[in-house]
């Protein structure tokens, strides 16, 4: 179209080009390697705006995504071509795998190990004596450490509870070596009063130690995993320690196992156990079910199934201090006491 001016006509001006927009960094996409187009190392905080910030951290976790199933996909089918040479699978990093070596590790067939646990004080429950234990709490315990402690009587089995009232350890310690009993089992709250719920469990072996202090976390009891309170009832049962592998852990483990009575070829149906793991104790209590099998393979193969059933209650521990003797905070000499500086690093363990 023509434009006319003062008798003159002048052509109409080009249309310019848009500007190109100079790209941020955060935009800029890296040469490609084997047609794929690369995200570059863009640090996170050098990205002010969300949007865009969280594009590229999509991106970046996409193509890692998508490297690291290619790679699953490539050994499947190498190993699948190779057959029986295909080489092993790589073991994943855990935390367990790469723990700090314990030069305290037990070997069970070790002959030291071996007269050590026979000549212990806990050598004589393993030799047929059966444990007798009071359960009690602490001052004005309330109703959910109270059933706490009877349903650890119940689980303990030779276990009376004992009402704290104003009595202080000292007293229900000379009171039970007087009569004969082999430990004292002590549940204490917290002193927060609107979060009254176990927090301690302290256990005491008689006449002469040792003492144990385990701090007691994620504590359910049987309402709590939906079982009905009548189903614990007080008789035997069987007992598994699991991993406990240093001379302090072996040590541990021996004094739980004291609590109950040691008998071969149990045949009872409740089974109670202790495993550990990270320094950190996890009680389950299940009983053992017995069903007709309902399908024609499993009658083929016995005609009852059997299954677990936990009936809790359900608790952690952690072991806080073990100290020789009975319970004495003051002038006590102490086997192992837990500190934060002990664990500046996440793969050092002492059970």
């Amino acid at each position: 179209m023509d434009t006319y001016t003062d008798g003159g006509v002048v052509s109409a001006p080009v249309p310019r080009k848009p500007a190109r927009r100079r790209p941020k960094k955060w935009e800029k996409v890296a040469d490609s390697v084997d047609g794929e187009a690369l995200v570059p190392s863009v640090k996170m905080p050098d990205i002010k705006n969300k949007m865009r910030r969280s594009a590229i951290y999509q991106k970046k976790k996409e193509h890692r995504d998508k490297i690291q199933r290619d790679g699953r996909l490539k050994r499947k089918k190498d190993a699948a071509a190779l057959g029986d040479q295909a080489p092993p699978k790589k073991q994943p990093r855990t935390i367990e795998n790469t723990k700090e070596e314990d030069p305290t590790l037990v070997d069970m067939a070790d002959e030291e190990v071996q007269r050590d646990i026979t000549e212990d004080e806990f050598a004589s429950y393993f030799n047929g004596k059966t444990p007798k234990i009071i359960v009690t709490t602490s001052m004005g315990a309330k109703k959910h450490t109270m059933i706490f402690a009877d349903l650890l009587s119940k689980i303990l089995h030779e276990a009376a509870v004992f009402h704290r009232r104003s009595y202080s350890l000292q007293q229900i310690i000379r009171y039970a070596t007087h009569k004969s009993y082999t430990d004292l089992v002590v549940l204490n709250e917290n002193k927060i009063r609107s979060k009254k719920k176990t927090s301690d469990l302290i256990v005491v072996h008689l006449p002469r130690g040792p003492t144990a202090r385990f701090k007691v976390m994620d504590l359910k009891l049987p309402e709590e995993l939906g079982v009905e309170l009548a189903r614990t009832q007080r008789c035997p049962c069987e007992l598994i320690l699991n991993n406990f592998s240093t001379r302090l852990g072996l040590y541990t483990g021996r004094m739980i196992a004291c609590l109950f009575p040691q008998k071969p070829d149990f045949e009872l149906r409740r089974v109670a156990t202790f495993h550990c793991q990270r320094d950190y104790i996890f009680f389950r209590h299940h009983r053992y079910i017995f069903e007709e099998s309902q399908t024609d393979h499993q009658k083929s193969q016995s005609p009852l199934t059997t299954r677990l059933q936990e009936i809790g209650p359900r608790f952690v521990l952690k072991l806080m201090s073990l100290q020789l003797g009975t319970l004495d905070t003051v002038h006590g000499e102490y086997i192992f006491t837990f500190r934060k500086e002990l664990r500046a690093t996440r793969k050092r363990f002492f059970l």
